[in-house]
């Protein structure tokens, strides 16, 4: 064999490996006992200025969301984070990452706040 065919024959083989490590990856799936199992991880942060660094969050319907929460200190009442439809309840005082897991069952809306409703945001189901 020239060293060209050789060439030509590597190329192939190395695509063919690649599209059948595409096609072998695991998917994600809300059943947490089958292999390939994972959640979408989400992260939001309250920032000094009175918002939230992420005003809309879009995730799917069905599969856990692994929720991280962090605050700045300075950010008051954005300290503590409430998304009431999952009763999720987060609070970081001192810049501290909190987490919650839960699954929205249905696609939707879904609100994200302060108690005093001074910060702000959504999550969108789909």
């Amino acid at each position: 064999m020239d060293v060209k065919t050789i060439g030509v024959v590597a190329v192939i083989l190395l695509l063919a490996a690649g599209g059948l490590a595409f096609f072998l990856q695991p998917t994600t799936t809300a059943n947490p006992s089958l292999p390939g199992f994972t959640a979408q991880n989400v992260s939001l942060r309250a920032l000094a200025t009175g918002l939230y660094d992420k005003d809309v969050i879009r995730i799917k319907a069905g599969i856990p969301v692994e929720f991280s929460f962090s605050a700045d200190p300075e950010s008051y009442c954005g300290t503590v984070l409430w998304i009431p439809e999952f009763n999720v309840k987060l609070e970081s005082l001192k810049g501290e990452t909190q987490t919650a897991t839960f699954t929205p069952k249905k696609p939707g809306e879904y609100a994200y706040r302060c108690p005093m409703n001074m910060f702000r945001g959504k999550i969108i189901a789909e």
